[in-house]
């Protein structure tokens, strides 16, 4: 009876060990942050164009070397991003991919799919793919308030540089993604660009702009500064 109760000891003791190293082995390595910067004022003045509130929805979020080809899945699943304003970096995930150099984030500004669970229901207002949206931005424009909807997937390519190095030597290693939202229904030309005009030509304007504002770079103490 005790060699029996000796052998289930020993046994437990072998389990939870490699419980243990398997856990270590997935512990996470790799965080995505975001910021953003230069920050529209909050101004009354006629004409301005404010913001107050901006959220994004993202997946399929993807690492790469372009130099070699290699890729790493950070993140399959949709993540709400409600953007702070006040340019703090917000960590809004972390994972675990290949010890590696990237030099390049690929993911999806995401349009719910039909019955897709999100965090959040402001993003799926009813049942039909008009109800569905991928951003969403609240704030004011000649004084006026409005509310900004994007009803398509926009896919990003955004540089990292400098570039984001997995390695068990350093440790977590962090990426910021810098949203530039100034621009955000700029024209070029000193004016905005009508956050209520739905006409098909503006609606592309503005979301090119979105488009355009990222930037990445390797961030590892996550103060919004780049990390060479």
């Amino acid at each position: 009876m005790k060699s029996i109760l000796n052998y289930l000891v020993i046994s437990a003791m072998v389990f939870v060990f490699f419980i243990g190293c398997s856990d270590s082995k997935e512990s996470d390595n790799a965080t995505l942050s975001f910021m953003t910067e230069q920050v529209l004022g909050k101004s009354s003045v006629p004409g301005a164009l404010t913001i107050d509130t901006a959220k994004i929805l993202i997946t399929r979020i993807k690492f790469e070397n372009q130099g070699n080809s290699d890729s790493s899945e950070f993140r399959t699943g949709a993540i709400v991003v409600n953007l702070n304003l006040n340019g703090a970096v917000q960590t809004v995930d972390a994972a675990n991919i290949p010890q590696g150099i990237y030099d390049h984030i690929k993911f999806e500004l995401h349009k719910p799919n039909a019955n897709e669970n999100i965090p959040d229901p402001d993003f799926i207002t009813g049942s039909s793919g008009n109800d569905r949206y991928s951003i969403i931005i609240i704030g004011t424009y000649n004084s006026s308030r409005f509310v900004y909807r994007s009803r398509n997937t926009i896919n990003q390519s955004v540089n990292i540089d400098p570039a984001l190095i997995i390695a068990d030597s350093i440790g977590t290693a962090n990426l910021t993604l810098a949203v530039n939202i100034t621009n955000w229904f700029s024209d070029g030309d000193g004016g905005y660009l009508d956050p209520t005009d739905v006409n098909a030509s503006n609606v592309s304007a503005i979301e090119n702009t979105i488009k355009e504002s990222f930037r990445g770079f390797k961030d590892n103490d996550r103060d919004g500064n780049e990390n060479d």
